[in-house]
């Protein structure tokens, strides 16, 4: 079985993936926002978006 490749996203395509929009789902990333760390810019690292997809799905 082989390892999932995240790509980088914005909290914008988050979002969509959910269809919510982007206050909702910076809300729920706030309790595990100290384990994601700084963004890059604007854009989550693939390891953040591994970290928010084990929490939310």
């Amino acid at each position: 079985m082989s390892k999932q490749e995240y790509q980088p996203m914005t909290i914008g395509q988050l979002a969509e993936r959910w269809h919510v929009n982007t206050r909702t789902v910076r809300r729920w990333i706030r309790p595990f926002q100290e384990e994601l760390g700084r963004r890059e810019g604007n854009i989550f690292t693939p390891k953040q978006v591994e970290i928010i997809l084990s929490h939310l799905e």
